[in-house]
């Protein structure tokens, strides 16, 4: 029986055998889990699709679990296969791929087919154009609708191309030149696979990398600052309402027997315009508070076509 070690990254366990196998698994719902296969990459840990459904652990339990382990510090990112394409099919990478480069990897000691130099020039990728510069930037134009060609940056990690978000548009653009000069073009074949936008998620650590990508550290600052105010108004909130309860209630017996009403009627308004206030104090603050501002994930818009 082979030994096994197991961490925690983000939602998932992972666990690491001596032979090299690694698997993934997550929480589902009901007292369920979910396991597949992992492979690293170079230096990014890809999550392969699950294989299996059991009964497992409560959420709690699973969780509880997972904070006992120590995070999974062996590469620097993590992502899913299902996106990531084949570079020569075009589809989505298969796990047996997955496998053999590991296997390679793993018997040269070194990656395989590496895109550490890659020459300039311009290259085809589906309905992309891809240019190396000779400063070794690297680019991808495509088009949008029937006359604009829409552009920006791509980077390479451990052997494959994401084509990051766009950032420029050209319009007026004659989109059958473009398509007739992409054509003449070599295929791209610097990289194991590429994916459309930037899918990468750090590993170290996971919890501060997601939080550093949601939010920056003004706007984290201004959200702790914002949660801090709204717990302040909603105990003064609460204080408001006791006071106003606690008025009504005293008053109301001796409404009931008619007696006093004039004299009572200005402290009951007066209470019932505590309680109103303290209603709008808190859906103010809570709808504030619900508009912090956060940084967007970098999405690159999907542009699949057929091929011509």
């Amino acid at each position: 029986m082979h030994n096994e070690k197991m961490y925690r990254l983000g939602e998932y366990l992972i666990t690491l055998s001596d032979n090299g196998q690694i698997e993934w698994q997550a929480h589902a719902a009901l007292g369920m889990e979910r396991r597949g296969k992992c492979f690293i990459l170079e230096n990014i840990l890809i999550f392969g699709q699950c294989r299996d459904e059991d009964h497992g652990y409560l959420k709690m339990e699973f969780h509880d679990h997972l904070r006992k382990l120590p995070p999974w510090t062996k590469t620097a990112y993590y992502c899913s296969c299902v996106s990531l394409l084949d570079v020569v099919t075009g589809h989505v990478v298969t796990e047996d791929l997955l496998q053999k480069l590991t296997t390679l990897a793993q018997i040269k000691g070194a990656s395989v087919n590496s895109a550490t130099d890659i020459k300039e020039g311009a290259f085809r990728l589906g309905r992309y154009y891809i240019n190396v510069a000779e400063d070794g930037n690297i680019s991808w134009q495509s088009i949008e609708g029937l006359n604009n060609i829409i552009g920006g940056p791509c980077r390479i990690e451990s052997n494959v191309l994401f084509i990051c978000p766009q950032t420029y548009v050209q319009e007026h653009q004659n989109k059958q030149n473009f398509l007739n000069k992409l054509h003449r073009l070599p295929q791209w074949n610097n990289t194991i696979a590429w994916c459309r936008g930037m899918v990468l998620e750090g590993c170290q650590p996971w919890q501060e990398t997601r939080q550093y990508h949601a939010v920056g550290g003004k706007e984290n600052i201004q959200n702790k600052s914002i949660h801090s105010r709204n717990s302040a108004d909603r105990a003064t909130f609460k204080i408001q309402l006791s006071s106003a309860f606690k008025q009504l209630s005293a008053l109301w017996p001796r409404i009931r027997r008619g007696k006093g009403l004039f004299k009572h009627l200005i402290p009951a308004a007066l209470g019932a315009f505590v309680l109103l206030g303290g209603l709008t104090l808190i859906f103010y603050t809570t709808g504030k508070g619900c508009h912090v501002s956060h940084a967007d994930e970098d999405h690159h818009h999907n542009h699949e076509h057929d091929e011509d």
